[in-house]
């Protein structure tokens, strides 16, 4: 396999390949021409170059309400959008302390750092949330269980027999995903976690560009609003509940495999509801639940297990909008508003509702307190099963050539 840097092509060898966990997809469709039909030929009456954006990068603090700060250069911040004149601006400098006492006062819930550029023309981003009780933010929970089950499979790769054949793309892929169940699961919580990252980042970018436009059509005291892009919105709220879901189960899966209970056992559902007493010092996965308030024993006489805490607040969410409703289903989910936080030096936010039990309650509001949880639980799971989690590196053995480009 080859992969593409900034100006070099590093082929990798078939056992090294799969160490970051990205699996070979299936291969294209093959295309013919059909040779019986003439031959259409290209317009050429007008023609222009697709632009290619210059090389460039942003590195930014996400926060809820739709404001957001860029780091100018270390220790040199800007916040946006802040009305000035019946003008959306960004307003700085602020250093990284005075920046989070600044919306911490109005009760603005740090969510995120994104970094986001182009290179050759080509966009990256990186999401990288704030989980509680880590000091270094850079490497995401689902980063972590992508590097458990990299080198899982390093592991497993390391002790499979030469090979004398050629190695073809499905020889590549059969070795892949001949996956041993902790492997399968730490890829599917890897991926899920991702999953949960690109809707929050979405939502947010969805309530800072509302706010924006608010600013600019002057719509700053409370009018209700609906857009096309609502739709959008909609979705990725769903989209958060499903994979939290998908994370959760996952997870409970591979404690259960891990204690060795019957293969059927793939949910927390089922997990929690053959949990007895004897099963908890099995393994630590399950002293994480237990210690988080996360599960916890039925009232006497029963000797079952019930989920309990946040964990049983948020699957009862995602039941609620997964099973008896969507997200936008509600009257009061289908517009939002820009709300003044302090009209005097221009500080608004956007206000979006979510109706749960008949209260209602800012979205993104409540998608950063579930999202925080769900970072701490996986981070802590993740240091629990024991598993290696270091960050693969290549060394010469895994690269059999590199092409400057």
């Amino acid at each position: 396999m080859s992969i593409r840097g900034h100006s070099q092509i590093v082929n990798l060898t078939p056992k090294s390949m799969d160490c970051l966990d990205r699996t070979i997809g299936p291969l294209s469709s093959r295309f013919s021409m059909n040779r019986t039909a003439p031959k259409v030929a290209i317009c050429t009456d007008w023609s222009s170059q697709i632009p290619r954006n210059p090389d460039g990068s942003a590195f930014s603090s996400i926060f809820t309400g739709g404001l957001r700060a860029t780091q100018y250069e270390r220790e040199r911040w800007d916040v946006a959008p802040i009305l000035e004149g019946r003008v959306p601006h960004i307003k700085g400098y602020f250093s990284t302390r005075e920046l989070h006492g600044f919306l911490r006062q109005y009760g603005l819930t740090f969510i995120a750092f994104s970094q986001v550029g182009w290179s050759r023309g080509a966009f990256h981003s990186t999401w990288m949330p704030w989980t509680p009780g880590k000091t270094d933010h850079s490497v995401s929970p689902a980063d972590t269980w992508s590097s458990i089950a990299g080198n899982l499979y390093r592991l497993r790769a390391a002790a499979e027999p030469p090979n004398s054949e050629p190695n073809t793309h499905d020889s590549i892929a059969n070795l892949v995903d001949a996956r041993t169940d902790p492997e399968r699961l730490s890829s599917a919580i890897s991926l899920s976690l991702r999953s949960i990252d690109l809707s929050v980042e979405a939502i947010a970018d969805y309530y800072h560009e509302q706010l924006v436009n608010l600013m600019a059509a002057g719509s700053t005291n409370g009018e209700l609003v609906a857009t096309t892009l609502d739709q959008n919105l909609f979705a990725h709220v769903n989209s958060f509940l499903m994979h939290f879901g998908s994370a959760r189960d996952y997870l409970a899966t591979l404690c259960a495999s891990r204690i060795g209970m019957d293969s059927r056992i793939d949910s927390l559902a089922r997990l929690v509801d053959s949990l007895r007493s004897d099963h908890l010092d099995k393994d630590p996965i399950l002293a994480v639940f237990t210690t988080l308030g996360y599960i916890k024993p039925k009232a006497s006489p029963s000797t079952k297990f019930e989920v309990s805490g946040w964990m049983q607040q948020a699957t009862e969410l995602r039941n609620e909008f997964m099973h008896r409703r969507p997200f936008g289903a509600k009257f009061h989910e289908r517009t939002g508003s820009a709300r003044t936080l302090d009209s005097e030096i221009g500080v608004y936010r956007y206000v979006r509702p979510i109706v749960v039990t008949d209260a209602k309650y800012d979205l993104l509001d409540l998608i950063a307190k579930h999202y925080r949880k769900i970072g701490e639980l996986f981070d802590k799971a993740a240091t629990a099963t024991g598993y290696d989690a270091e960050i693969p590196t290549f060394t010469d053995v895994d690269i059999i050539s590199i092409k400057q480009l």
